[in-house]
C-alpha cells in the first residue's frame, strides 16, 4: 500500500468531495515537486476503485511522460496502463521491448496530439470514459479535446492556475480549484529545498524587449542575449556563485543555446546542449550523463520546464526574460527538489531581471483568487490583478483582503503597537557613511553582502538593547521599518532603484532571520529576544 503524503490525501479528497457535489471540471493546482504524477495515480486508483467498468484517460504534451506515467502507475497504484500512440489503432503495453495490443486496460496515457488525431477519425473512439486527467492544463493545445468529454470528469493538474493563453482563462474551462499545498509549506516540512535567488546586476533591460503574443519575441530575445555582453554575463555568473555545482540553464532558443554552450566549453567547462531535434537515444544519453556527473552543466530552451525531475541540480540560471508566470515557476522548480541530508537548498540565478516582474520562486500566490479572479486582457501586461500589501509592500491578487505573506490586514490602514519601541537606537553605528564604508570594504564579494552584514547588525543590537522584549510579528514589522530605511540607503550608494523588488527581498531575509534567532510565530519554543 502506497503511503501519501498528507496533503496529497487532502488534495484527492477535495478533489472527490467536488465531484461528489457534481462538480465535472476541477483543477488541481499543485507546486512543482508535489509529486503531481503521484497524485494523479492516487485519484486514478480512487475513481476505478469506485467506477470499475469505466476508462481513465491520462493526456500529456511530451512523449517522456508516456512512460513516466504507465511506470508511476504500475508502482503507485498496481494498475497496468496502456498507450496511445502513433502507428497503433488500439492501446498498446510494452512487453520485452515489444509493443503488444492490450484492450482490456482500464488506465489509457496517451499525447494529446495523437488523442485529437484518433477523436477526428473514430466516431466514440474511447467509449465509455469516466475520467479525463490533464498533465499541465495550463497549456492551450489541451483546449481542443475537452468537447470529446462532456460526460466526463476532467481534472486537469497545473503548478499554475494562470492560462497559458491569456484570452482563454481557465476559468473558462474548469469551474472549481483545489489547492491544498504552496511552495512554502512543502519547504518548511523538507519536501523541497528552499531557494537562494539572486538577480545578477547588469543583465537585460526587459523595457528594451520586443514583445510578440503573450510574450518577448524569442528571436529578437535571443539576439540580445547572444550578444558577446550578455554570454560573458551567463559565464561569469556561473563562476561567481555555482562554480563547480551542477546547472540547469534555459537560455532563449536554440541558437543562443549552442553559443552559450560553446562559450562554456571553450571556458574548460562540463557543459553539453540538447534541444528537441535530439534523438531517444541521444536524449538518454545526456541525461544519463548529467544524472551521474557532480559538475555537469546542461543548456536547453524550454525542453525541461516539466516532466524533469533531477534532484541533484544545485543551479538554475535563467539565461532568458519571461512574461510568463507558469514558465518562470516551472524553469525555477527544476531545481527544488531536496536530498535528505545533502541538498536543502539550491540557486536560482536570474539574468532576465524576472524577479522584478514576477516574484520570486516561494512567493505565495493565492492560485484560488487568481483562478476566480482571472485578469482582464491588457496587451499581455502582467499575470494578474494585483495590488502591493500596505504592510510589507509585496504584490498580492487585487482581491485579497489578509495578505499571505506578512498576515496585514489590506482592507484599512495598518495599525501598530501603541507602545511602539523606540528604535532610533539600532541605527546608531548603521549610517548612510557606515554602509558605504561596507561596501567598499567588501567589494570583491557579491555586492548583496554587504546589505547582509546590515542585517546582521541591525538584529544584533536588537538583542543587546531589548533582550528581554518578546520579537512580536508587530516588533518584527518596526525592525523592518528600521531595516528599509537602511535598505534605501544601500541602494542609493550601489546606485540601483529602491523598488518593490528590493523591498520584498530583504524583508524576506530579515523575516528569515528573525525567524532562526527568536523562533517562527505561532511555534511552541519562546521567542524571547533573550534566546
Amino acid at each position: 500500500m502506497f503511503e501519501f503524503r498528507p496533503f496529497q490525501s487532502r488534495g484527492i479528497n477535495d478533489v472527490a468531495a467536488l465531484a461528489g457535489k457534481g462538480s465535472r471540471k476541477i483543477i488541481f493546482q499543485a507546486p512543482t515537486g508535489a509529486g503531481k504524477t503521484i497524485l494523479f495515480c492516487g485519484l486514478v486508483q480512487r475513481f476505478i476503485s469506485r467506477y470499475p467498468n469505466t476508462r481513465v484517460i491520462i493526456a500529456v504534451h511530451r512523449e517522456e511522460l508516456l512512460q513516466q506515467a504507465v511506470g508511476a502507475l504500475k508502482r503507485v497504484a498496481g494498475i497496468e496502463a496502456a498507450l496511445i500512440i502513433a502507428g497503433y489503432t488500439t492501446p498498446v503495453r510494452e512487453i520485452n521491448g515489444l509493443m503488444v495490443p492490450f484492450n482490456s486496460a482500464p488506465v489509457l496515457v496517451g499525447m494529446v496530439e495523437t488523442l485529437n488525431n484518433r477523436f477526428k477519425k473514430y466516431i466514440n473512439y474511447l467509449g465509455n470514459c469516466g475520467m479525463l486527467i490533464v498533465d499541465e492544463c495550463h497549456r492551450g493545445e489541451f483546449n481542443k479535446i475537452y468537447d470529446h468529454f462532456t460526460e466526463s470528469l476532467i481534472v486537469g493538474f497545473t503548478a499554475t492556475s494562470v492560462s497559458a493563453n491569456k484570452k482563454i482563462p481557465m476559468k473558462t474551462l474548469f469551474t472549481d480549484i483545489v489547492s491544498p499545498v504552496s511552495i512554502r509549506e512543502l519547504i518548511s516540512e523538507g519536501f523541497l529545498a528552499r531557494n537562494i535567488t539572486i538577480g545578477i546586476k547588469n543583465s537585460i533591460n526587459r523595457k528594451n524587449l520586443a514583445i510578440k503574443g503573450n510574450d518577448f519575441d524569442e528571436k529578437k530575445m535571443g539576439n540580445t542575449f547572444s550578444t558577446p555582453k550578455h554570454v560573458h554575463n551567463c559565464l561569469k555568473a556561473y563562476e561567481d556563485y555555482s562554480m563547480g555545482q551542477k546547472a540547469l540553464v534555459f537560455n532563449c532558443n536554440v541558437e543562443h543555446s549552442k553559443l552559450v554552450n560553446e562559450a562554456f566549453v571553450d571556458a574548460g567547462y562540463n557543459s553539453r546542449h540538447m534541444d528537441a531535434n535530439a534523438t531517444k537515444e541521444e536524449r538518454r544519453e545526456i541525461l544519463k550523463w548529467f544524472a551521474e556527473t557532480d559538475d555537469a552543466i546542461l543548456q536547453n530552451v524550454a525542453l525541461y520546464t516539466t516532466g524533469f525531475d533531477e534532484p541533484t541540480v544545485r543551479t538554475v540560471i535563467i539565461n532568458r526574460s519571461t512574461k510568463s508566470l507558469p514558465l518562470w515557476l516551472q524553469m525555477c522548480g527544476r531545481g527544488s527538489r531536496s536530498i535528505p541530508h545533502v541538498k536543502d537548498h539550491f540557486q536560482i540565478l536570474d539574468l532576465g531581471a524576472n524577479v522584478g516582474d514576477l516574484l520570486d520562486w516561494d512567493y505565495p500566490h493565492d492560485w484560488i483568487n487568481y483562478f476566480n479572479n482571472p485578469e482582464r486582457v491588457t496587451g499581455g501586461k502582467g499575470n494578474a490583478p494585483t495590488k502591493l500589501c500596505v504592510a510589507c509592500e509585496a504584490l498580492i491578487h487585487l482581491s485579497t483582503r489578509i495578505c499571505p505573506f506578512c498576515g496585514a490586514d489590506n482592507g484599512k490602514e495598518p495599525e501598530y503597537d501603541t507602545s511602539k519601541l523606540t528604535l532610533d537606537i539600532l541605527t546608531e553605528g548603521i549610517s548612510r557613511e557606515a554602509i558605504e564604508a561596507i561596501i567598499a570594504q567588501n567589494a570583491h564579494y557579491a555586492p548583496y553582502r554587504s546589505l547582509h552584514i546590515v542585517k546582521g547588525r541591525l538584529i544584533k543590537q536588537f538583542r543587546i538593547q531589548y533582550k528581554h522584549r518578546t520579537c512580536t510579528q508587530t516588533v518584527r514589522e518596526l525592525l523592518n521599518e528600521r531595516y528599509q530605511i537602511l535598505v534605501k540607503d544601500w541602494c542609493l550608494a550601489q546606485d540601483i532603484p529602491y523598488d518593490k523588488k528590493h523591498k520584498w527581498m530583504s524583508r524576506k531575509w530579515l523575516m528569515d532571520d528573525l525567524d532562526v534567532c527568536f523562533g517562527k510565530i505561532g511555534e511552541s519554543s519562546p521567542q524571547s529576544a533573550s534566546r
